[in-house]
């Protein structure tokens, strides 16, 4: 056999393994694992007098890797156990406090539940395909369902790279597309709500039926994204600006109307009206952050909530409330703003002490506001402005949707407004209002 003889590719479901002629024989390379110290690929070699022999000797090694691995790197503990000490050992003191958080839920909640009884090696496509299918039929959103599967890929390549596990089970699954998800999503809700009509007339049900008008499909029951109304808007401005009355009736029967009572920084809210800041942002906001005269704001800082942790990553009860540079570099940014949000500034700044350059919106004493005041005040800000209840980040779809108006449907400049990491992230979001646009500018377009 000559060494130019043309070279075999051997092709398994996850590594190729190349198999050439070497100095009158046939040669194979398998990739065994990695070496985390020399930062590289490690390989063990095959020889035969050809090809077949080659392909049987490689087969032979990756079954009885499979089948079972060497003692010293066996994991006899659960799948389950093993996560969990991937995630406190490894994972946490990487990733940001809120981070670290979500990717503990994403194991506790879409994970845990359907990995009972699978050890390490033992794991395969099939199993955690499985865990993905489980979280799509509950109605999961497709932002869950993707840091889902990215954990469970980024675990095994890990636990793949160390050599603990030949191969990687998720190599062999693709993650659903997110049209899919959203036409499973309205089927799920279409079987609830035929489930439900049965039950309610009396019919018998299936146990599936059954299952399915009892349930409450996850990530699915939330408002679709609210955005204030015209109406709404003025209620807010009237109460900020005005104050609100209370109506009662004294002990004599008699209607009495008390007011106008005025609640603790209402106008805070139509800045953020006006600005689309997210919530953390806001708090963290000071007046030192406000450039009147050219008009911008800098944002340096923003508020968090996390979970109290010991120092190996476990819950200790309680939260920590700390202020963490913005969500993303391009969250930190210096941002022009309105002559209408710089002048509800003004008035704020009115109400301080003089030269205060603190928190904006802040308790007592100028001290930073915690995210529970702030939700507890614009409650009370809808109560009394009789605007049914909604998130605070309405106010952000808000200033998105009158600015995406008011620039003729400029995905990008949004965007960079409300600083999105990319324009496709905007306009997913905010899909309906770019259909509502073009149906609205092809109307009564003609030629």
């Amino acid at each position: 056999m000559s060494t130019t003889e043309r070279v075999f590719v051997l092709a398994d479901l996850y590594d190729p393994i190349a198999v050439s002629a070497d100095h009158g024989r046939c040669k194979a390379r398998v990739r065994i694992g990695y070496d985390e110290a020399a930062k590289r690929y490690v390989y063990k070699s095959f020889y035969g007098a050809d090809a077949v022999e080659v392909r049987a000797k490689v087969y032979e090694y990756i079954q009885s890797r499979i089948d079972g691995q060497e003692e010293e790197k066996r994991v006899d503990a659960l799948l389950s156990t093993d996560f969990e000490r991937y995630l406190y050992s490894e994972k946490y003191g990487t990733l940001k406090a809120g981070s670290f958080d979500r990717c503990e839920g994403i194991y506790q909640y879409q994970i845990l539940p359907y990995i009972a009884g699978i050890t390490v090696q033992g794991c395969k496509p099939s199993d955690c395909k499985k865990v993905m299918d489980a979280n799509l039929a509950q109605g999961y959103s497709y932002s869950t369902l993707l840091k889902t599967y990215q954990l469970l890929n980024e675990y095994f390549e890990r636990r793949r790279k160390s050599g603990v596990i030949l191969l990687n089970p998720m190599d062999g699954i693709k993650m659903y597309s997110k049209d899919f998800v959203l036409t499973r999503q309205q089927q799920l809700r279409e079987d609830r709500e035929r489930a439900i009509k049965k039950e309610e007339a009396g019919a018998k049900m299936t146990p599936a039926e059954i299952n399915a008008a009892s349930s409450r499909l996850k990530m699915e029951d939330k408002d679709e994204i609210r955005i204030l109304s015209d109406d709404e808007i003025a209620r807010m401005r009237e109460i900020c600006e005005n104050g609100y009355f209370v109506d009662y009736t004294s002990r004599s029967g008699n209607p009495v109307r008390s007011g106008p009572h005025f609640l603790s920084q209402p106008e805070f809210f139509l800045f953020l009206l006006n600005t689309g800041l997210r919530r953390g942002e806001a708090l963290a906001l000071k007046y030192s952050d406000v450039d009147f005269e050219r008009k911008t704001i800098t944002i340096r800082r923003n508020v968090t909530i996390s979970k109290r942790r010991d120092a190996d990553g476990h819950t200790t009860g309680g939260i920590i409330v700390t202020e963490t540079t913005p969500k993303t570099k391009k969250s930190a940014a210096v941002l022009p703003v309105s002559d209408a949000a710089l002048e509800i500034l003004r008035d704020m700044h009115c109400d301080e002490d003089e030269n205060y350059q603190g928190y904006i919106v802040h308790g007592n004493g100028g001290c930073r506001l915690g995210e529970t005041g702030l939700r507890k005040r614009w409650a009370a800000l809808l109560r009394w402005a009789n605007i049914p209840p909604c998130g605070l980040h309405s106010l952000r779809h808000t200033f998105a949707s009158r600015l995406y108006a008011a620039t003729n449907g400029d995905s990008k400049l949004v965007s960079e407004m409300v600083r999105h990491s990319n324009v496709a992230f905007t306009e997913n979001i905010y899909v309906h209002l770019i259909e509502s646009y073009r149906e609205n500018l092809l109307k009564d377009f003609s030629i």
